[in-house]
């Protein structure tokens, strides 16, 4: 599973709190079946869904110079 998924079903969890999946997914406008499914990892969360719940995506670019990009580099691969 990856990570994305793990660190948005804690989330998830944390605003949950210790209402029933019934009662959260209520709250939230969903049905329990997908609310459930997103809670166990089945499913990934929609957009709304993450609005709802007061979640937000946080989007970070990184870059970096992958093997061989560099000049010293390419004359060894020739």
């Amino acid at each position: 599973m990856r990570q994305e998924q793990n660190d948005v079903k804690e989330l998830l969890q944390q605003v949950r709190g210790q209402r029933s999946v019934t009662q959260f997914a209520r709250d939230l406008g969903f049905s329990k079946q997908y609310v459930s499914n997103v809670l166990c990892g089945n499913k990934m969360p929609s957009d709304l869904l993450l609005h709802r719940a007061g979640i937000r995506k946080k989007v970070t670019i990184n870059y970096e110079v992958f093997p061989g990009a560099l000049p010293e580099n390419r004359e060894k691969n020739r």
